[in-house]
C-alpha cells in the first residue's frame, strides 16, 4: 500500500496551509480575513474529502491514520488561538474555546498512550461529529468575522459552545473507552 496517495495528500495539504492562515490572521484586512476564512472551509473540506477517499478506494494507511486527527487537532487548535489572540470572539466565548483546546490536549495524551500499551485506537462517531461541528463553528465565527455580521458571529459562537460540550462528553466517553489501558 503506499502511503503517498490522495487522502494523505489532502491531509498534509491541511498542514501546509496553516501558516497561510496564521499569516492572514496576521495582516489583518477584510480580504485577509475573507481568504482566512475561504482557506480554512477548503481545509475542512478535505478533512472530509480524504477520510471519503481513504474509505471509498481503500487507501487507508498508517500515516494517515497518525496524520489525520493530528492535521485537525492542529487545524483547530490553531484557529481557535487565532479567533482569541486577535479577538474574534466575544470574551465569554473563550471558554468554550479553551474547554475545546484542553480537550484536544488530553485526547492527543490518551492516544499517546493507548498507542503505546499496544491497544487499537479508534475514533468514535461523537469524536466525528465533535470536530464537524467545530469545523462548522469556526467557520461560521471566521466569515461572520470577514463580512463584519454580528449574528453571525453570534451563530458561530453557540455553535462553539456546543462542540466544546460534545468535546466534554467524547473525552469521558474515550476515557471509559481506553481505561484498562491506565489499570493494567
Amino acid at each position: 500500500m503506499k502511503i503517498i496517495n490522495a487522502p494523505n495528500i489532502l491531509t498534509i495539504s491541511r498542514v501546509f496551509l496553516l501558516p497561510v492562515i496564521v499569516y492572514l490572521f496576521f495582516t489583518n484586512t477584510q480580504i485577509s480575513d475573507i481568504l482566512a476564512s475561504f482557506i480554512f472551509i477548503f481545509c475542512c473540506v478535505t478533512d472530509f474529502l480524504d477520510g471519503f477517499l481513504a474509505r471509498t478506494y481503500k487507501q487507508s494507511t498508517l500515516i494517515g491514520q497518525i496524520l489525520d486527527p493530528m492535521a485537525d487537532k492542529v487545524l483547530i487548535v490553531t484557529t481557535i488561538f487565532c479567533i482569541g489572540i486577535f479577538q474574534k470572539i466575544s470574551g465569554i466565548t473563550m471558554i468554550p474555546a479553551c474547554i475545546i483546546l484542553c480537550r484536544e490536549v488530553i485526547i492527543s495524551d490518551i492516544r499517546d498512550f493507548v498507542f503505546a500499551s499496544k491497544i487499537k485506537f479508534s475514533t468514535s462517531h461523537l469524536a466525528k461529529w465533535k470536530t464537524a461541528l467545530q469545523m462548522v463553528a469556526l467557520s461560521t465565527i471566521l466569515l461572520g468575522n470577514a463580512f463584519c455580521i454580528s449574528h453571525i458571529i453570534f451563530i458561530g459562537e453557540i455553535l462553539l459552545w456546543l462542540s466544546a460540550i460534545l468535546s466534554i462528553i467524547s473525552a469521558v466517553l474515550y476515557f471509559i473507552r481506553y481505561s484498562n489501558a491506565f489499570i493494567s
